[in-house]
């Protein structure tokens, strides 16, 4: 008799995509905010790419509510 998996991971496309979303709106809404109000504070450029990813992985690792 085979035993079964005890490791089970529930992932859809949805979920993954609305992960994606909201990634994508954080960064999106930090760039308008910083163009309008000229708050220099966050800007995506090549030489600060590294804040990036640690913000991503900030809302990835502690705003996991899906």
């Amino acid at each position: 008799m085979a035993q079964k998996s005890i490791i089970h991971f529930d992932i859809s496309e949805r979920k993954v995509l609305l992960r994606l979303m909201d990634i994508f709106c954080v960064l999106f809404t930090l760039s308008i905010v910083s163009v309008i109000f000229r708050f220099d504070y966050f800007r995506i450029t090549p030489d600060y790419w590294g804040w990036t990813v640690i913000l991503i992985g900030y809302l990835v690792l502690f705003f996991d509510y899906i």
